[in-house]
């Protein structure tokens, strides 16, 4: 506010000042409105005059008002439009997954009767044949029972790859080392008898414990197997922390891969060997990955051929936080 003096003779002083106002026109454009007052100061008694502006001041008050009544019932509409598609879009996705979860029981039943009654066959076969399976017959014999347990470990996986996507997280607390020493006796016999597999004693993490034992059966797999043709196979599971980050990992001394590829490993049924190689069903890195999304955390691999490989992951736990 600029304030000048006048004398107007004795005992008495005008003061004017002028005042600045910014107003919204009713196009809706700026604009600057300034004003002037005076006060005459005699015989001890104030007498204040002012411009005319109260009306333009109760206008652009009014205008305001208006203004901010039209964006209020604008955004309470906007509200309303954003929660009815939250709403639509929240009952499709739920249809979906009901969909899902029927196609993939409709999967294990119908595709598992025939298996198991293949599988019958072949051991009825299997018995009647004896020592004397021998030959193509033989080869032809071992070839169907391969088929039948890849087939059977197929389905498996697609099922846990459905699964992953669709289950509700719970997190609690879990030590991932205990669960890794539950399934290392179980999976080392499976893939690699005479592996020897380290795991620390204690990794706490705050995660969904059946998600876990999932994502570390499909983890140990690959390590064991992996790792199966070098002379004195090892494998070994720890943690770290990074920046404040818990890490975890699986690391063995197989044949490793080019790590540029990784990215491609992660895609269903893309795999960086052969069956013939390895056998596989090159969905269980894919598996993983989504497990540990859904957790908000990370995967990726440190490796070289021939020289073998380093898996990590994030679970999106502080170190903080595992104790909780």
């Amino acid at each position: 506010m600029l304030r000048s003096f006048l004398p107007i003779g004795v005992g008495a002083i005008i003061v004017y000042s002028v005042i600045c106002f910014a107003l919204l026109r009713e196009d809706g454009a700026n604009a600057v409105l300034f004003a002037a007052a005076t006060s005459a100061l005699t015989g001890g008694v104030i007498v204040v005059t002012t411009a005319h502006i109260a009306g333009r001041i109760g206008k652009a008050l009014e205008m305001a008002e208006n203004l901010r009544l039209d964006a209020q019932e604008e955004l309470l509409s906007l509200n309303a439009e954003l929660e009815r598609r939250v709403a639509d879009r929240t009952s499709e996705l739920e249809s979906a997954n009901a969909n899902l979860e029927s196609f993939s029981y409709s999967v294990s039943h119908d595709l598992r009767s025939p298996l198991r009654s293949i599988s019958l066959h072949a051991g009825v076969l299997r018995e009647e044949l004896g020592a004397s399976a021998e030959g193509e017959i033989a080869e032809s014999l071992e070839g169907i029972e391969s088929s039948i347990l890849r087939m059977d470990a197929l389905i498996t996986d697609l099922l846990n790859f459905s699964k992953v996507s669709r289950i509700r997280l719970e997190r609690t607390r879990v030590d991932l080392a205990e669960v890794a020493r539950q399934l290392s006796v179980l999976v080392t016999a499976r893939h690699n008898p005479k592996a020897q597999v380290s795991i620390p004693d204690s990794m706490p993490a705050q995660a969904d414990a059946h998600l876990i034992h999932i994502l570390l059966e499909n983890l140990l797999s690959n390590a064991l197997k992996y790792s199966s043709q070098v002379e004195d196979p090892r494998v070994e599971l720890g943690s770290l922390v990074e920046s404040g980050e818990t890490v975890f990992y699986i690391r063995d001394n197989g044949i490793g891969f080019d790590a540029t590829l990784f990215e491609k490993a992660l895609r269903p049924f893309e795999r960086l060997h052969s069956n013939r190689e390895y056998a596989g069903t090159g969905i269980g890195l894919s598996i993983c990955e989504r497990i540990i999304g859904g957790h908000g955390g990370r995967l990726w691999a440190d490796s070289e051929e021939g020289m073998g490989a380093t898996l990590y992951f994030t679970l999106e736990g502080r170190p903080a936080d595992v104790d909780s």
